[in-house]
């Protein structure tokens, strides 16, 4: 039903922008959610390059800086982040 996996070891996928152990260094503090690109997307992190880097945010609302929030017109502000 499904056909065969054939995997290339030479695949290397693109991770979007994603911040190292120098560019975290070089900020005072990492937020999940600012600095946007030109798409209105992020940069990420990957575990276990830097503590700073690491980060985790709850799947319900959250502000700009990735804290918990109910305040709609906080969480409304991400949603919106790209308009």
């Amino acid at each position: 039903m499904v056909p065969t996996l054939t995997w290339d070891d030479s695949f290397v996928p693109d991770r979007g922008r994603v911040l190292g152990a120098a560019d975290l260094d070089a900020i005072t503090r990492f937020y999940r959610y600012t600095d946007e690109d030109v798409d209105f997307v992020t940069p990420r992190t990957l575990p276990g390059v830097d503590p700073k880097g690491a980060y985790f945010t709850r799947g319900s609302g959250h502000d700009q800086y990735g804290a918990y929030t109910e305040v709609p017109d906080q969480y409304q502000e991400v949603v919106d982040r790209s308009h």
